[in-house]
């Protein structure tokens, strides 16, 4: 049940991401938002 959760956090980082690529800076933003997201999982 917990990996539930986890694939809901992911959707949302992706979600951010997708806006951010809109930006000319958004590709720094995308590798610090993939990294957080490992983090998390690495948590659980």
């Amino acid at each position: 049940m917990q990996h539930k959760n986890i694939l809901r956090m992911t959707t949302m980082t992706t979600m951010t991401t997708t806006m951010t690529m809109e930006t000319a800076l958004g590709i720094m933003t995308m590798t610090m938002t993939m990294t957080m997201t490992v983090t998390v999982t690495v948590i659980d």
